[in-house]
């Protein structure tokens, strides 16, 4: 790598491939093109509060609008409800947190706001569709697992 920095001649015998890890979008980039002011504002809220225990109660509130509201715009620009945005947020970073890093299973539902390893492990597989220390393996088939 660094001959290539410098711009010296190597020789590669074969290319050397790594498989992507996955694409992570932006935050801005992910859920602020919606044209209603209110949901980017949410999507923020959200995003920025996602390791703290958040009820969208305090959410609605924070944002000086009816619970009701909320639910029919997320309802309709994102075809399900705030908590299962929030659930959905807080999964996908467990999931990058699963794959990047080799933090203990308890760590990493800290760190997504779940109330505990087990909370995140039923949350985690109602929408990945198993639990966070098979997805690691599937990941990481030949890491020997660590949870905590």
């Amino acid at each position: 790598m660094q001959k290539l920095i410098t711009g010296d001649q190597i020789e590669v015998k074969s290319p050397i491939l790594v498989s992507p890890s996955g694409v992570v979008l932006r935050h801005s980039a992910n859920h602020l093109a919606i044209d209603d002011k209110l949901l980017p504002r949410a999507m923020t809220y959200l995003y920025e509060r996602i390791r703290y225990p958040i009820t969208i109660g305090i959410l609605c509130h924070d944002l000086h609008i009816s619970r009701r509201t909320m639910e029919l715009k997320f309802k309709e620009h994102y075809n399900c409800t705030p908590w299962k945005m929030l659930c959905q947020m807080r999964v996908d970073k467990a999931k990058r947190l699963l794959s990047e890093t080799s933090h203990q299973i308890s760590t990493i539902s800290e760190l997504c706001g779940f109330n505990d390893p087990e909370r995140m492990a039923v949350v985690f597989k109602r929408i990945a569709g198993h639990p966070p220390t098979h997805f690691r393996l599937l990941r990481f088939p030949s890491k020997q697992q660590h949870s905590g």
